[in-house]
């Protein structure tokens, strides 16, 4: 579910940017913003996967249903956001075509906040997410980088359902004294 997320957000963007910038390649990898060698990939805008955080806002239930002549006890579901790192990864001489990528893609985040998953229906809710210049230092350090023009977004809420059986029992139909 986190790639079919992330690959569905990443190929829309790409084929945004590819309209807007009349590109017959994709504008946009799904990868890591650096490789271990620290070696940017080329002139592409990078969407990367940064964090998963569980939301525990609604509460966390053990779902039952009927069985049978038993009760189903399934597994909490859990709602997921992921953080994703959108950063233009051009070459020096390219700095200004890259800002006007991340510049468009903003445009693209703003105009598409609302995102559908083909063939589950899930609807995934996209926002930018404030840093602060201490927080964006320190997600560079950790991705083997300096700096390069980036935002870091929220994909909320991704569910992941608990539909397994965990356990049955049998239902209370009368007081006994």
């Amino acid at each position: 579910m986190v790639y079919r997320s992330l690959s569905c957000f990443a190929e829309g963007l790409s084929d945004y940017l590819s309209r807007v910038f009349s590109l017959r390649d994709g504008a946009v990898l799904l990868s890591a913003p650096l490789s271990r060698g620290g070696v940017a990939p080329p002139n592409k805008l990078v969407v990367s996967l940064v964090n998963v955080e569980r939301e525990t806002a609604a509460g966390i239930t053990f779902p039952s249903r009927p069985a049978g002549q038993r009760i189903a006890k399934s597994s909490p579901s859990w709602q997921l956001n992921l953080y994703v790192l959108i950063a233009a990864l051009f070459a020096d001489k390219q700095y200004e075509q890259g800002l006007r990528f991340l510049s468009e893609s903003l445009h693209y985040i703003r105009n598409n906040s609302q995102l559908t998953l083909p063939d589950s229906g899930n609807a995934l809710a996209v926002e930018p997410v404030n840093l602060s210049l201490a927080e964006l230092s320190n997600l560079w350090s950790i991705c083997g980088g300096g700096y390069q023009p980036s935002v870091l977004c929220k994909i909320r809420v991704l569910n992941l359902s608990g539909d397994e059986i965990r356990s049955t029992a049998i239902p209370i139909t009368q007081k006994e004294t």
